[in-house]
């Protein structure tokens, strides 16, 4: 379903967006992850990692079909994530509307189509992910969540620092209000439930600080 939102990016050539090819010029001046290197082009704010994984791909395909391929996944995952979390609250066909809607909104079609922000549409595929991380660890004793959360916290981070801590406390407090505000999913031990939800922040806590140590040396630009 979601070939829907990437089905132009299977013309030739590139689309008219407002940044252009700008993120294949990033990708050929890229640096070493702890040189404090970030783009030179792109939103305010981006972090290196949608050029990383531009710079990965790059040497299995053209730079254009990389940049086109990692556009298509944003689009690809975003429906996947929303899918998963919009199930998992109510159940299978609310999540397919709820994944198509998010797929297809205005704000994330302009993103790729329109401006051409890279690491905002990883971000939009990104996001429902965490908020089902972050309500996996708080109602659930599966520990393989909690690192979960750190690292997806960590990548939101590093796509674009505004919007990654913004979505990141987003979803904190909506796992609070969730956790803090109705009874226990779990009949185990008293409390328990908010020593997860306090685990899961400091998961979150971690990754945006490893993220940080990595954005550190650039100097403070991305917070520009």
């Amino acid at each position: 379903m979601s070939v829907l939102a990437w089905a132009p990016l299977l013309h030739p050539g590139f689309i008219q967006s407002q940044s252009g090819l700008a993120a294949i010029y990033d990708a050929l001046s890229v640096r070493s992850p702890l040189t404090g290197w970030l783009p030179a082009y792109g939103t305010p704010g981006d972090g290196p990692l949608a050029t990383w994984l531009l710079v990965i791909l790059k040497p299995a395909m053209t730079p254009l079909g990389a940049l086109k391929l990692l556009y298509a996944l944003g689009f690809a995952l975003s429906s996947v994530g929303m899918f998963l979390l919009a199930g998992r609250l109510w159940g299978n066909w609310p999540g397919v509307v709820a994944a198509v809607v998010y797929m297809l909104a205005p704000y994330h079609l302009s993103a790729a189509y329109g401006r051409g922000a890279l690491a905002e549409s990883l971000i939009l595929a990104g996001a429902p992910f965490l908020f089902l991380f972050l309500d996996d660890a708080v109602h659930t004793t599966r520990w393989r969540t909690r690192p979960l959360v750190g690292l997806t916290s960590a990548g939101l981070v590093l796509l674009n620092f505004g919007l990654g801590v913004l979505f990141v406390a987003l979803g904190l407090v909506w796992t609070a209000a969730a956790c803090f505000g109705a009874a226990p999913v779990l009949p185990d031990v008293e409390g328990s439930q908010e020593r997860r939800y306090l685990t899961a922040l400091t998961a979150a806590v971690i990754g945006i600080a490893a993220a940080l140590l990595v954005l550190w040396p650039g100097g403070g630009r991305f917070l520009a």
